[in-house]
């Protein structure tokens, strides 16, 4: 069953890869007491296929095979099982440095989540940067909807999905002293994708500061609301532009003005036109996705036009979107 993985157990938060040594599983298992883990010490069959030390094991997964033997247990409930084991895990491992480096990624589990994301797709890159493909489907996206934050997550690991929760729960109280409910629900059409749905359960007066964002106010449409005027911005900013909802050109710095501005009314606006997105490298074309990945790093590369001369420059790209329909 897990003979064919090495002794470091890759638990995918959709976070750096974060490597979870087996024997450290094994310990918090172990650690969790007899209560904990319900019924499963009254299964002989089930507990006797478990090592007593994975230790010197060089190739065990210890969570892959522990989740398959909790799942196969009728008497047991494996989401109450895995949000304890989660919730020790985050407790075991979330101290000094690591915890340190937890606290930089947001003020809220929103920031948090969200900027997760972004040093999660920055480091699958260095990681994989010769092999595209391998994570081409793999999805770690936070939204807010109606005051409740929804983590959409994939993975090829059920067991890593289930400890999640607990982890999730874990964090919050820790870092942001908020008591989550979360639901996890897996997709009908896609078994490796799952959504958590966050909510906060603990109201207080700052609870929703430190689960969301405040919502800002909306902004004005009026160009001479602008502290700065455009023409100013545009060179100010020369290699920036700014997309509509359709992902079509409104807005173009100075600098691309010249590459481009002659051929806009031959080959449109559209932003794929001009610029082929890069990195993140699983998203979507679309103004939502964009959104959705806005503390994502972006890599862009300009396209090569047949209509347009060569530039040799090398650029720094701001993208910029627009509300405007």
């Amino acid at each position: 069953m897990g003979e064919t993985f090495s002794t470091e157990e890759k638990v995918e938060f959709g976070v750096p890869q974060v490597s979870i040594p087996g024997p450290l599983l094994f310990v918090i298992y172990n650690c969790l007491g007899e209560s904990t883990r319900i019924n499963l010490s009254d299964n002989d069959t089930l507990v006797k296929q478990l090592p007593d030390d994975v230790t010197e094991c060089s190739h065990y997964a210890f969570l892959d095979d522990l989740f398959d033997f909790i799942t196969a247990d009728e008497g047991t409930d494996e989401k109450e099982f895995f949000d304890k084991l989660g919730r020790e895990l985050i407790r075991s491992s979330c101290t000094g440095c690591v915890e340190k480096a937890f606290r930089c990624l947001g003020g809220n589990l929103q920031e948090f989540l969200t900027t997760l994301d972004g040093v999660h797709d920055v480091l699958k890159y260095q990681e994989n940067f010769e092999d595209h493909d391998r994570h081409e489907t793999e999805a770690f996206i936070c939204t807010l909807r109606d005051d409740i934050l929804q983590l959409d997550f994939s993975t090829d690991r059920s067991a890593i999905a289930y400890l999640l929760v607990g982890s999730l729960k874990e964090i919050a109280e820790l870092l942001y002293a908020t008591e989550t409910e979360i639901v996890l629900k897996r997709n009908e059409h896609d078994d490796r994708t799952f959504s958590f749905e966050i909510r906060p359960t603990n109201k207080t007066p700052d609870t929703d500061s430190q689960i969301t964002k405040n919502k800002p106010s909306t902004p004005s449409t009026r160009n001479d609301d602008l502290l700065v005027d455009v023409a100013t911005f545009c060179k100010a900013f020369p290699w920036h532009f700014v997309i509509d909802r359709r992902l079509e050109l409104v807005q173009l710095g100075s600098g691309f003005m010249q590459l481009f501005g002659s051929v806009l009314v031959s080959l449109g606006k559209a932003v794929a036109t001009y610029f082929e997105f890069r990195r993140p490298r699983s998203i979507r074309l679309t103004f939502t996705d964009i959104v959705k990945r806005a503390n994502t790093p972006f890599v862009l590369a300009i396209r090569k036009l047949s209509a347009v001369k060569s530039f040799p420059a090398e650029v720094s790209v701001h993208i910029f979107l627009s509300n405007y329909n």
